[in-house]
């Protein structure tokens, strides 16, 4: 069902447009036409930002007409079949300005005064309390991996270094990978998801279990490429999430549960200033 709010602000906005073209433009030449309604070029002033290109002007151009064509297709089609008083629509729209006053003086209200700092013993602590609620929803990894040409010479020598430890054999790797590889991390101490991973190594050809074998080191070849994987750590889903992989999502939790407190002390204080101030008074019905 379409939504009834928008077409109210489509049939206001576009009447003003067309009220405004009519009157002021009626000796341009338009740019399009839509049924009665027309756009003309001085409806399209400021729509392109200073220094844009001659092209991505065009483009902008060419984007706003169409949408414009669009909109007043689909407005003509639904003030033909929607059915709305004069009275029906004030009162909605009245409805609307009012929780757009109110939702502009929350979120300036969050923005001067919403504290957003959250410590490392906040993070700590939510995690514990809410464990339940950290189950991983797909398997993660940390793990190193390079990507390379199968045609690349010396990966035999690579190979040798990925999976040593000495310092020398990892210098000599990063050089190697810096030259060669078309995608690799060497870094393994952060988690992602192993479908993110497999994006880039096609590692779902292998069941997780697989990965884990093999001393956790892997190395394959496709028609295209060879790939080597290091893997340092594994958790599958359903596992308990690892603190460290979900600090980000605690941390805008938090400060999401501060905005709702705030947002409803400001209502409450608001409410009552009112109350005790005896600006509120309910009439009984006799």
């Amino acid at each position: 069902m379409i939504n009834r709010i928008y077409i109210l602000l489509l049939v206001l906005g576009f009447s003003s447009c067309q009220f405004i073209q009519k009157t002021f433009s009626s000796k341009e030449k338009p740019v399009a036409r839509v049924f009665d309604s027309y756009l003309y070029p001085s409806d399209l002033d400021g729509i392109v930002p200073e220094g844009t290109s001659a092209s991505d002007s065009t483009l902008l151009v060419q984007s706003y007409i169409e949408n414009w064509v669009k909109q007043t297709v689909i407005l003509k089609q639904a003030t033909e079949n929607v059915e709305l008083q004069q009275e029906e629509i004030d009162q909605q729209l009245e409805t609307y300005r009012q929780s757009l006053i109110i939702y502009s003086y929350e979120q300036q209200l969050v923005a001067q005064n919403l504290d957003t700092n959250v410590s490392a013993a906040q993070i700590k602590k939510y995690y514990y309390d809410n464990k339940d609620n950290f189950e991983l929803k797909k398997s993660i990894i940390k793990a190193t991996y390079a990507k390379f040409p199968k045609n690349t010479h010396r990966i035999e020598n690579a190979k040798k270094w990925f999976n040593s430890t000495k310092k020398k054999d990892r210098n000599e790797l990063e050089t190697f990978c810096m030259q060669f590889s078309v995608n690799y991390s060497l870094v393994d101490t952060s988690w992602i998801y192993l479908d993110e991973l497999s994006a880039t190594i096609p590692l779902d050809r292998f069941s997780e279990s697989s990965i884990l074998q093999n001393n956790n080191y892997i190395s394959f070849s496709d028609q295209e490429f060879v790939y080597l994987v290091k893997v340092k750590d594994f958790m599958y889903k359903e596992d308990l999430s690892p603190l460290e992989f979900e600090v980000e999502n605690i941390k805008n939790s938090i400060i999401n549960k501060r905005k709702i407190e705030l947002i409803n002390k400001m209502e409450n204080q608001v409410y009552q200033k009112a109350r005790d101030g005896e600006d509120i008074e309910w009439y009984k019905e006799k």
